[in-house]
C-alpha cells in the first residue's frame, strides 16, 4: 500500500558533515533520506519521484518533522534542494526478505 508523504530536500551544511547514522554526508548515486526518529536507520522506501521510482535508505534524521509521514531527501547542492521544494509523493516501504 502506497502512502502520500511530504517530501522535502536538504544539503550538508559543511564538507565534514556526517549523517545521523555516522556515515560521511557525501553525494553518491544512492538515494539518502532523513526521516523521523521512529523509523530505524537502514529502512528502505520506494519513493515515486516525478522522474521515476527510486529506492531510498534512511541514514539521517529530520530535526522537526511536519508529521510522521515526512522524508527529507539529501541533494547534491542548495540549488537542487530549492528547486525540489516541497512535494507530496507516494512512498512505499521496501519489504524485507
Amino acid at each position: 500500500m502506497k502512502w502520500l508523504w511530504i517530501v522535502t530536500a536538504y544539503v550538508a551544511n559543511s564538507p565534514d558533515a556526517v549523517f545521523a547514522d555516522g556515515t560521511p554526508a557525501r553525494w553518491s548515486s544512492e538515494c539518502i533520506v532523513a526521516a523521523p526518529k521512529q523509523i530505524p536507520f537502514g529502512t528502505k522506501f520506494y519513493v515515486y519521484f516525478e522522474e521515476g521510482v527510486r529506492v531510498c535508505v534512511v541514514k539521517d534524521r529530520i530535526g522537526t518533522p511536519r508529521d510522521a509521514h515526512h522524508l527529507d531527501v539529501f541533494m547534491i547542492n542548495r540549488e537542487a534542494a530549492i528547486k525540489f521544494g516541497v512535494q507530496e509523493l507516494a512512498v512505499l516501504p521496501v519489504k524485507k526478505p
